[in-house]
This record gives structure tokens, sequence and C-alpha cells, in this order.
């Protein structure tokens, strides 16, 4: 059977996720202006406001407004750089790390990408997505027992995650193993599966491991 493309499917975010991730920093930016600028009003004019809270706040919205500009041109080499100015002003920002190393990996840059993956991971420590995206570089250099992990990772942030469900269950077919762990993540998949040709997949990967459990218990007695 033939599963919908690995570079699509299993990463669940193309387009769409880019520019969710977008609009978070765009958030995150004009959240902390606005924090600024009340600030300085409340200070009223008798101390005259520091270069610095004028310049700062100032530079992380403009490198945000630049870097959406450029995710709607779609040039991804703009984006890249204004992400990167960006960072370079307010480097706590796990969205636009994340963002970023999704750029760096379509353009098959993969280790700045897990770079970049992996200060999202630490900066944002309940998102799968900066992890299971770790797993998606590994699993695109053919190493599959390392993307399995970086994909269960993800699920301890979430199980829920989808993505990493599918990259979990589809490892494990790879590597031609399964146990009650790898059944048990199948079955949470069908219920939130809404794609026919995973769910078909899916449904084959279940029997196919209730056999290989049911075998092994038999073999035991």
């Amino acid at each position: 059977m033939k599963l919908p493309k690995e570079s699509r499917v299993m990463l669940g975010l193309g387009r769409a996720g880019c520019r969710l991730g977008w609009s978070r920093v765009i958030a995150a930016g004009c959240l902390l202006w606005a924090m600024v600028c009340s600030a300085s009003c409340a200070s009223g004019s008798r101390h005259p406001r520091a270069p610095f809270q004028d310049s700062e706040p100032r530079r992380i919205e403009d490198a945000h407004r630049l870097a959406y500009a450029a995710s709607q041109q779609e040039d991804p080499e703009q984006a890249i750089l204004q992400y990167r100015a960006a960072l370079d002003v307010y480097r706590e920002f796990p969205a636009a790390w994340n963002n970023l190393g999704l750029l760096l990996m379509k353009q098959e840059r993969l280790l700045e990408a897990e770079q970049a993956f992996t200060t999202a991971a630490e900066l944002s420590a309940s998102d799968p997505r900066p992890v299971y995206n770790r797993g998606l570089v590994w699993f695109t250099r053919g190493y599959v027992q390392e993307a399995r992990e970086f994909f269960n990772q993800s699920l301890e942030r979430d199980a829920n995650y989808l993505p990493a469900l599918r990259g979990s269950i589809r490892s494990d077919r790879l590597l031609n193993e399964g146990d009650h762990n790898t059944l048990e993540r199948i079955r949470r998949a069908l219920l939130l599966e809404q794609d026919e040709r995973w769910r078909e997949w899916m449904e084959l990967q279940r029997i196919r491991v209730e056999s290989t459990l049911s075998e092994r218990s038999r073999g035991s007695f």
C-alpha cells in the first residue's frame, strides 16, 4: 500500500505550520513592545528614557515585521535572514527557532536545522514539535532508530501529537519491531487520524503487531 509522501504528511506542518509559528512570534514581539510602552508611559517625563529602551523593542518589532513580510513573499533566504536578525536581539523565542529550523530543513541544511530545533526544544519544555522535528531530521538522514527516540520523546510531551505517532509507528515498521507500546500508539493514532490512507495503513500495522504479540504469547508457554 502506498503511503502519503513522508516529507508532507509526517511533517504535518508545511506552509500552514510556518505561518502559525510566525503568528506566535509576532504576537510575542507585540506583547513585549506593549509592555515596554506601558512602563515608559507610567514613568512620566521626570526620567528621560534611555536610548536602549527605545532601540531594542523597536529592533525586535522591525525584525518580526520584516520576517513576516518575507514569509508572505515566499522568499526563504530572506525569511532565514530575518529570523536570525530577530533572534540576535531576542533569543528566547522558541517558535522562531522552530520555524528557522523548518526553513533550513527544506533547504537540506540539516545540521543547522537540528541545532535550531534543539534550541527551540530547550526553550519550550512542553512543545512536542521541535523534538519531533529533530526526529524528522534523523529520519531524513536514514537513521530510523535514532529518529524513533525523538518521536517517542515528542510523545512524552504530548501523547496525542499525531505527526509523532505516525513517525514512531512508521519507525517500528521499518525496523520490523513492535510491542505493546507500539500497539497502544497505533490505537491512539486511529482515534485521531483523518487521512484515509494513513488509517488503512495503521489498521494493517495493528493487525501485524497484534499477530506478533499473539505469537510471542503462545511461544512463552
